[in-house]
C-alpha cells in the first residue's frame, strides 16, 4: 500500500478551502485578463491573498489560467 497523496486537479477549489478552513476566504482576490488577438488569446491569471500576490499563471483559456494561479498560491501558502 503506497502512502502517496493523489494531489487534486480543481485547485481553484482547494484554495478556496484552505482559506475558508482558516476563515480567509475573504482575503482572496483575483486579477484576470487577455492578451493577443481574439483568434490567439493568451488569458492571464494573477490570485493575491492579503494583498500580496500568491500565484500568476498564462493559458490558452480563462479556467487554465485560474487553475495554475491556484495551484500556485495553493502551495505557496502550505510555505508560509
Amino acid at each position: 500500500m503506497s502512502n502517496a497523496v493523489a494531489l487534486p486537479d480543481h485547485w481553484c477549489m482547494q484554495l478556496n478551502n484552505y482559506l475558508q478552513e482558516r476563515g480567509e476566504r475573504d482575503t482572496m482576490t483575483w486579477e484576470i485578463y487577455k492578451t493577443g488577438p481574439q483568434h490567439r488569446l493568451i488569458w492571464h491569471a494573477i490570485v493575491y491573498v492579503r494583498s500580496s500576490q500568491y500565484g500568476r499563471h498564462s493559458a490558452r483559456t480563462r479556467a487554465a489560467a485560474k487553475e495554475g494561479a491556484a495551484r500556485q498560491a495553493f502551495f505557496a501558502l502550505l510555505d508560509t
